[in-house]
C-alpha cells in the first residue's frame, strides 16, 4: 500500500519523565498494547489506554544498571522478557505509582503470564544498507505489524515543540544519545515514517512524530 498506519490502535502516549525507560514504553506499553488492540478491534485511544500493558514491569527488570534509574536497557532483553514472563497491565504495575527499583510482586507477575508473546525477530542488522532498511521496515508495517526501533537522536529531538509533525535532524549535528520508539506507519508519497514516542501527549503531534526515510536509514540501527 502507498500508506500504512497503525496509529488507530495505539494508546495515548505516556511520559517516561527523567527515567531511561524508553525501551519499556516502546516494547510493553507501546507495541504489545497496540497488537492486543488490533486483535480486539479497538481504535478508541482512551479504551486502549485503559487496557495498556506496563512500561515499568519491563523496564524495572531489565535496566542495565540496577542502581541508576536513568540507565537504559536493550530492546532484545525486553522482548525476551515478554516471551518468558510476559507483561502485566499498566493499571496493575503503574509507572507513576511504583519506584523504578521496585520489582513486581506475585500478582502482577501472574497476570503478566497472560500477555506473553510467541516470538520476536530482527528486521535488519546494524550493517544493513540504507535502502534495504527502508524497504524492510515498510514490508513489515504492510503486514500490520509494529516495529520497535532504536534510533540515534540529536539534541533537538528532546526539545520538539507541541504540534510539530516532522523531526528534521541536521546531518552535520552528531547524535547525543539513543532512544527506543515504536514505528507505527509509513507514507510512500511523503517518504516518511511515523513513530509513537514516550514523552507524553504534549510532545510533537499528540505524542507522535514523523521522520524522513533517509534520516531513518541514517540514524536507525
Amino acid at each position: 500500500p502507498l500508506r500504512v498506519s497503525l496509529r488507530q490502535h495505539c494508546p495515548v502516549p505516556g511520559d517516561q519523565q527523567r527515567m531511561g525507560s524508553c525501551v519499556g514504553w516502546a516494547v510493553g506499553y507501546g507495541a504489545l498494547t497496540l497488537m492486543r488492540a488490533q486483535r480486539l478491534g479497538l481504535n478508541d485511544p482512551s479504551k486502549i489506554t485503559q487496557m495498556a500493558n506496563s512500561a515499568a514491569f519491563v523496564y524495572n527488570q531489565i535496566r542495565l544498571q540496577s542502581d541508576d534509574c536513568s540507565a537504559g536497557a536493550y530492546i532484545e532483553d525486553a522482548l525476551a522478557l515478554l516471551k518468558t514472563k510476559g507483561d502485566c497491565l499498566e493499571n496493575s504495575f503503574n509507572y507513576k505509582k511504583v519506584d523504578c527499583n521496585t520489582n513486581p510482586g506475585p500478582m502482577p507477575s501472574a497476570e503478566a503470564l497472560q500477555y506473553r508473546i510467541q516470538d520476536f525477530a530482527a528486521v535488519f542488522n546494524t550493517q544493513e544498507v540504507p535502502k534495504s532498511k527502508i524497504s524492510k521496515a515498510c514490508k513489515v508495517l504492510a503486514t500490520q505489524t509494529p516495529l520497535v526501533v532504536g534510533i540515534a537522536v540529536t539534541p533537538d529531538f528532546w526539545e520538539i515543540k507541541p504540534g510539530t509533525q516532522l523531526w528534521d535532524p541536521a546531518e552535520d549535528v552528531p547524535p547525543s544519545s539513543h532512544h527506543a520508539l515504536v514505528l507505527v506507519g509509513y507514507d510512500n508519497v511523503e517518504k516518511q515514517f511515523e513513530f509513537m514516542n514516550s514523552f507524553g501527549a504534549s510532545w510533537g503531534r499528540n505524542g507522535f512524530i514523523r521522520m524522513k526515510y533517509n534520516d531513518f536509514a541514517r540514524l536507525c540501527k
